[in-house]
């Protein structure tokens, strides 16, 4: 596994951490709260993602690519298109046999789409000019609650060796099957894939505690009492705190728009 991070000559990647992780956080309630038909204000925020991508370098690609997490979530809105409110559109499919779109459910379920969508955009955007670190300590220079990025700090790294020791697992188990590539399907050899899978998962939550203690064991050796080391707090330059109020400005006005737009 490797960090979201991209590293790129761009002035957005030059940007003070704080102001960015603000201007995410403000761009993400903005769209959050938008109308359902606020549908000018969505493609002013896909305008915007899109132009920051191109402008830091990393490419709308990228940015859309690692979007596509989201389509998981979706399924849990899913249902608003079948059992949403009245008026509903009777599909017949086969005889006897209909199925009932709500017109509101499916309007709702499409604006939880486009704002998730750009939402995680956002989020992506964030990760990929900017690096976990710099986000950690822009959370302490914020004055976030010390237990929050520690919980956040650690798991971050601790993801890393579950995965490490996920792979070794997985190299393990292909030194010991035997498998002709050549053959497009192979039930016994998925059936024993199956089955190992159980043992795996058991093997990878005992190998990840014994790991972690080792690595606590570790930071306790060199000084970790219980709270990562506080950040400096340095103020913001005038450039910077420019560069936050005239993001703020810009989504402040998309969301007004939208506002005027669906309301």
């Amino acid at each position: 596994m490797h960090e979201f991070y991209v590293k790129r000559p761009s002035a957005i990647h030059q940007i003070d951490a704080r102001v960015k992780l603000i201007f995410i956080l403000v761009f993400i309630i903005f769209a959050g709260l938008l109308p359902d038909e606020a549908w000018a204000a969505y493609i002013l925020d896909l305008s915007l993602i899109l132009s920051l991508a191109l402008a830091s370098q990393v490419g709308y690609r990228v940015v859309f690519k690692r979007s596509l997490l989201v389509l998981p979530i979706l399924l849990a809105a899913l249902p608003l298109i079948f059992f949403g409110p009245k008026p509903h559109i009777s599909i017949e499919l086969v005889h006897d046999i209909e199925l009932n779109i709500s017109q509101p459910g499916s309007t709702r379920f499409l604006a939880i789409t486009v704002k998730s969508w750009l939402c995680i955009q956002a989020a992506v955007l964030l990760a990929a000019t900017t690096q976990f670190t710099d986000i950690v300590t822009a959370m302490k220079q914020l004055r976030v609650p010390v237990i929050f990025t520690s919980i956040i700090d650690l798991m971050w790294r601790y993801l890393f060796i579950m995965i490490e020791e996920a792979q070794c697992l997985l190299r393990a188990r292909s030194s010991r099957s035997a498998h002709d590539h050549r053959s497009p399907f192979n039930l016994r050899f998925l059936i024993w894939q199956a089955r190992m899978t159980g043992g795996m998962a058991g093997s990878l939550f005992l190998r990840s505690l014994e790991r972690s203690d080792r690595v606590y064991a570790a930071m306790l050796s060199r000084g970790y009492c219980g709270e990562l080391l506080p950040a400096e707090r340095l103020p913001l330059s005038k450039e910077n705190w420019k560069i936050l109020g005239g993001g703020i400005w810009v989504a402040g006005l998309i969301f007004l728009i939208g506002l005027l737009a669906g309301g």
